[in-house]
């Protein structure tokens, strides 16, 4: 998922930070899930890539976004 409208800088914010310039950071992801840090990075850019192209994904995506949002408000 590549924002066109961020400017460099921003965008490579949002890889560090992750998907919307929040969240978990990769070291904060591989701990997690226990892989390490390059797994990790390799299964974030799959995800993202998978965005692009793959509607059901992102259904899923929006509606996990929608239960995490209600549930921190």
């Amino acid at each position: 998922m590549v924002r066109d409208d961020l400017p460099k800088s921003r965008e490579s914010q949002s890889c560090s930070r992750g998907i919307g310039l929040q969240g978990a950071t990769i070291t904060e992801l591989s701990k997690i899930v226990g892989v390490d840090q390059s797994n990790a990075s390799r299964c974030r850019d799959a995800a993202l890539a998978k965005l692009g192209t793959d509607s059901e994904f992102v259904a899923t995506k929006n509606l996990i976004e929608e239960f995490y949002r209600a549930r921190i408000a």
